[in-house]
């Protein structure tokens, strides 16, 4: 049921579309230890590329080297003891026939894999089994046999930030479906007890479930979900032939049979591990061989994610939980992006984004927004030169719009610097349940813009219907300064706004400091909430997706 060894995909972390302001480089750099930290121009493309897949809508047109994976099949095949071309996957040791109703939540996917149904629309399963490159991402909800249940896609996958191909540690993806599950299927009940809390108990039975055969004998296949016994390992470190530090006791717990009677596999990887509550204790990850009591099956823990999992929730669903709120990290870069890293922890140091040094490409100012749960959040932003991102090569900074107020920061830090800031409940949250419903909103646009009005045309739609809201024709605006347009009676939804310059630099900074900023207001025209900012640096062109509840 699970991998005999730990897959070799290399994943890309959990990414979101920003807003990239090219600046100029210096034609001659003053400072010659800068060059020994660029990289090539192709390799970082392909890092964009990684990174994008792992939130956008999967690209099924992908079509590079894929040697590797199969050298690493080759490498699992020849270190597991198994003949060469031997099929790695779906097999399940000593378990029994599934009954309908046992386990609505489970999930099947066409890698071969398991999963549950944590939200209406999202899959909570292993990230060694996504694979951008796959040709086929089809689910199947609430069934027990092979195929045969609610049939989604997937639309985006999202990769634990912290996920690590080469010890399994953080084993986690959340799956967004392309529509949600309803009716009588519920979602799974993840655990969220911390594991200094013993929980589930030493020895304790658990329940593993996924498709697979019998034995591995003779591998004849099963067409129905299996479920196996297994008993928790306290301290797997000390009670199986792990070498130390394989089996990450905070993230990895360990649960097998005495003898060995009974176990996940390969095909299983994924799959929910459950008390005698349903409740969802962990996900299969690795393990070697199987059914082997001396090398007992190694879990993700799920309540060491939990946080981020419901952060999740917030960030890729639309029937959203009713603290979360929009918020928008701000960066100026200086002219050497590239040595600049930042990662977003809550209160507990989860970490629920990060940008690797490396990552960004551009200089200049990038905005990202995220939708994150009510709380204490900390941004921390390092340099690896030590020389901050500012004032030697630009006048680079640091701002947080928090959903009700700004944060802001230096960018003269040296090496390292941390932002804390609070996100208060939205004042306005009671209505996002009727989001999907025709609840009816009021929006107000306010535009700043700079000495040329004439170079600037925008549209306003609704991206749920593909109804045009308002646009502003090239040559239409002649004065500059502020304009603010109030529009009643919205339906309530995603939209998406584009805005142009005709002269290529924006309308911010040469001449003058424009921006475009959206708010939700009342009927009577009184200011509630603030939606998003849009930065007039935006060079030529810039599009906004954005909710209004």
């Amino acid at each position: 049921m699970k991998m005999i060894l730990k897959r070799r995909i290399c994943l890309p972390y959990l990414a979101l579309a920003i807003a990239v302001v090219a600046e100029e480089k210096p034609q001659e750099s003053l400072r010659r230890r800068k060059e020994s930290l660029r990289r090539p121009m192709a390799k970082l493309e392909e890092q964009k590329r990684r990174r994008q897949q792992a939130f956008f809508p999967i690209d099924f047109s992908f079509s590079g080297d894929e040697s590797h994976l199969e050298l690493g099949r080759q490498q699992r095949e020849q270190m597991n003891d198994l003949k060469p071309g031997q099929d790695l996957s779906e097999r399940i040791i000593g378990g029994r026939s599934a009954s309908a109703g046992d386990y609505p939540f489970f999930v099947e996917w066409s890698r071969g894999c398991g999963g549950t149904l944590i939200h209406q629309d999202l899959v909570l399963s292993a990230a060694h089994c996504y694979n951008p490159a796959s040709q086929q991402l089809t689910v199947w909800v609430g069934g027990v046999r092979t195929g045969r249940a609610r049939q989604r896609s997937i639309a985006a996958a999202f990769v634990h930030p912290q996920y690590d191909p080469d010890t399994e540690a953080y084993d986690f993806v959340i799956l967004k479906l392309d529509k949600e599950i309803r009716g009588a299927i519920q979602p799974v009940v993840l655990n969220t007890q911390p594991s200094n809390f013993r929980d589930p108990e030493d020895g304790e039975e658990l329940t593993v479930i996924g498709y697979g055969v019998t034995d591995l004998v003779n591998q004849a296949q099963s067409q129905t979900l299996l479920a196996a016994d297994v008993n928790y390992i306290e301290d797997c470190a000390t009670r199986s032939n792990y070498e130390l530090g394989v089996v990450q006791p905070t993230i990895m717990f360990c649960a097998g049979a005495p003898r060995g009677s009974h176990d996940s596999c390969q095909g299983d990887s994924g799959g929910p591990i459950l008390d005698s509550n349903n409740r969802q204790i962990g996900i299969v990850s690795f393990g070697r061989g199987c059914a082997d009591p001396t090398y007992p099956g190694v879990y993700a823990r799920v309540s060491a994610v939990s946080k981020w999992i419901d952060q999740m929730k917030c960030l890729s669903t639309a029937d959203q939980p009713r603290d979360c709120v929009m918020i928008r990290i701000d960066i100026q870069y200086d002219g050497y992006p590239l040595e600049n890293s930042w990662k977003l922890l809550d209160a507990d140091n989860n970490v629920i984004y990060r940008v690797k040094a490396g990552e960004i490409q551009r200089s200049g100012h990038i905005p990202t927004t995220l939708i994150v749960r009510a709380g204490s959040y900390s941004l921390e932003v390092q340099d690896k030169v030590g020389d901050g991102i500012c004032c030697l090569y630009g006048e680079g900074f640091i701002s947080v719009y928090t959903g009700d107020s700004w944060v802001e920061a230096s960018g003269a830090f040296g090496r390292e610097t941390s932002v804390d800031f609070t996100v208060n409940p939205s004042r306005d949250q009671s209505v996002r349940e009727y989001a999907r419903y025709g609840h009816s909103v009021s929006l107000r646009m306010i535009i700043n813009y700079d000495s040329f009005p004439p170079e600037t045309s925008w549209q306003l739609m609704n991206d749920d219907t593909g109804a045009p809201v308002d646009d502003l024709a090239p040559l239409s605006q002649t004065q500059p300064g502020t304009v603010t347009r109030d529009y009643h009676n919205l339906r309530a939804g995603h939209y998406w706004f584009s805005i142009t310059d005709s002269a290529d630099d924006g309308i911010c900074c040469r001449s003058g400091w424009g921006y475009v900023l959206f708010q939700k207001i009342s009927s009577a025209g009184d200011f509630l909430s603030n939606v998003t900012f849009i930065s007039g640096e935006f060079g030529s062109y810039h599009e906004e997706d954005f909710l209004l509840t």
